[in-house]
C-alpha cells in the first residue's frame, strides 16, 4: 500500500528536497533536527522526514489525496528522540526554593545550575557497557525481546511482587533508527514509567539533556554502568545507557526508593 500525501504535504516535500535524498541522508536530517535545543525542534519536519523515509524504504509512490481524508500522525521525536518524551513528564512550573542537597556527578557528565541538571546526552565519559544481562530469562525481558529489544538490562524490582506492570507499548516509528518501548508500572504503589530506546547505529548527539527542578543528583555504579539519579520535590528520574540502548525511568517517589530500584538493575 502506498503512503498517501496531501497536496500541502507534497509541497513541503518538494520545498525541503526530501524526495531527492537517500534514506541515509534523510536519517542524518532527522538526527540533526533532533539534536537541537528542546524548544527549537521542528517536530512537523521530523514527522515529514519519517513519512518520506518510510515511503522510500517501501519503494512506494507519492499519491495525492484530499487533505481532510488523511489524519496527520503526530510523532514526537525530540532530543534523544524517545527519551525526551519522558523528560517532559517531569518538567513543571514549580520554582525550586531549596538549596541542592548534594550533586556528586562529575561535571563532565552532568552539572547542576539553579535547579537544572544539564547532562551530556551521549554519556561519553560515563561507563556505558553492562557487565551482564541477568534477567534475560524473565517473562518481562522475553516480552521486550518480542518487540526487538535485545539485550536488555533493567531493574529486577520491576519483576517483584511490589511492582505491578500497567502497560507495555511498542511506540517505534522507524526501526531502522531505533526501537522504542514504553513501560508503565506501579512501584510500591507509586506511579512510574520506563522508556527504552535501542538505536540501530551509534549516533553521536549534540546538546544537553536538561532536567528541571532538580534538588540533588548522584551517580552510582550498577552492573558495570554509571547510573544517574535525579531527585525532585515529588519525583525522581534515573538515566543510564548500555552501548546503543538508552534507559530513562520516571518515578513519583522519594530518592531512597529510586535508589533501591536503580541498584537492582541486572
Amino acid at each position: 500500500m502506498s503512503n498517501k500525501f496531501s497536496e500541502e504535504e507534497l509541497l513541503k516535500v518538494a520545498e525541503t528536497g526530501l524526495a531527492d535524498l537517500t534514506c541515509e541522508q534523510i536519517k542524518e536530517m532527522i538526527k540533526k533536527e533532533s539534536a537541537k535545543d528542546y524548544e527549537d525542534i521542528n517536530t512537523e519536519f521530523i514527522d515529514l522526514c519519517f513519512d518520506v523515509l518510510s515511503m522510500k524504504q517501501n519503494e512506494d509512490l507519492f499519491v495525492i489525496v484530499n487533505a481532510n481524508k488523511k489524519a496527520k500522525r503526530i510523532i514526537v521525536r525530540k532530543v534523544l528522540v524517545f527519551v525526551a518524551i519522558f523528560v517532559t513528564l517531569v518538567v513543571t512550573t514549580v520554582t525550586v526554593s531549596a538549596s541542592v542537597f548534594h550533586f556528586n556527578i562529575p561535571k563532565e557528565i552532568s552539572s547542576w545550575i539553579e535547579g537544572k541538571a544539564k547532562t551530556d546526552m551521549n554519556l561519553e565519559l560515563a561507563d556505558t557497557t553492562a557487565d551482564s544481562y541477568g534477567l534475560k530469562n524473565t517473562d518481562l525481558v522475553k516480552e521486550l525481546n518480542t518487540y526487538g529489544l535485545s539485550p536488555v538490562t533493567i531493574p529486577e524490582e520491576l519483576i517483584k511482587e511490589n511492582t505491578k506492570i500497567i502497560s507495555i507499548d511498542n511506540i517505534t516509528t522507524e526501526k531502522t533508527i531505533s526501537t522504542d518501548v514504553k513501560i508503565e508500572f506501579n512501584y510500591n504503589n507509586s506511579y512510574g514509567n520506563l522508556g527504552v530506546s535501542q538505536y540501530a547505529d551509534d549516533y553521536e548527539w549534540t546538546g544537553e539533556l536538561v532536567s528541571e527542578n532538580v534538588l540533588s543528583g548522584e551517580m552510582i555504579k550498577v552492573n558495570g554502568m554509571d547510573v544517574l539519579i535525579f531527585e525532585r520535590e515529588d519525583s525522581c528520574s534515573i538515566y543510564y545507557k548500555d552501548n546503543f540502548t538508552v534507559y530513562y525511568i520516571y518515578l513519583e517517589t522519594d530518592i531512597n526508593s529510586a535508589r533501591l530500584l536503580a541498584q537492582s538493575i541486572k
